[in-house]
């Protein structure tokens, strides 16, 4: 009789324990914090960067007026001239920008949760991103399970960086606000 008592209180935490692990597992909900909502949202901002850093780049380097003359003077064809020279910038610039943002030290400090949708497995947060342990700015984004239980972020690109720019070929200084 005990022996049939002990397994019947057996089977029953066995179920208890079977149902719990059940009941959480569907409410899987991505978190503010999570590394692979952190992996993702960085990964977003790195691609703004690299976008940002390469126009930047290419926008202080590029001399129309300048190439244009010297193709003038040398008997260049213009057209295919600054065609050409343009292709060059624009790759330099690319190399540029991602160099730079691979170096680049993202960090997320004061994360916050603002809203969470459970039936959507959805949340929404704000965190400031820290760049280079230095400068930091608010960042909001929102964190999704998509129907095959991945994680899908989105970042609001409004309010967003203080970051650094390039303002001459060997060093780095602060620059300004940019507003995307």
């Amino acid at each position: 009789v005990y022996k049939m008592w002990n397994l019947n209180i057996m089977k029953k935490i066995i179920i208890l324990i079977v149902t719990i692990i059940l009941i959480t597992s569907c409410n899987n909900q991505p978190e503010c914090s999570s590394a692979e909502v952190k992996r993702t949202l960085f990964s977003i901002v790195k691609e703004q960067l690299v976008k940002e850093y390469k126009n930047t780049y290419f926008n202080q380097k590029w001399d129309y007026s300048s190439l244009r003359a010297y193709s003038k003077d040398n008997g260049l064809n213009q057209e295919d001239f600054l065609s050409q020279k343009r292709i060059e910038l624009n790759e330099e610039a690319r190399i540029f920008a991602e160099n730079a943002v691979n170096k680049t030290k993202l960090e997320l400090d004061a994360v916050r949760l603002l809203e969470k949708e459970e039936e959507l497995k959805k949340c929404k947060c704000v965190a400031d991103l820290v760049v280079d342990r230095e400068e930091s700015t608010k960042i909001e984004y929102t964190a999704q399970l998509t129907e095959d239980n991945k994680v899908y972020v989105e970042q609001n690109i409004y309010n967003f960086y203080n970051f650094y720019f390039y303002t001459n070929i060997n060093k780095w200084t602060r620059y300004s606000w940019i507003y995307i």
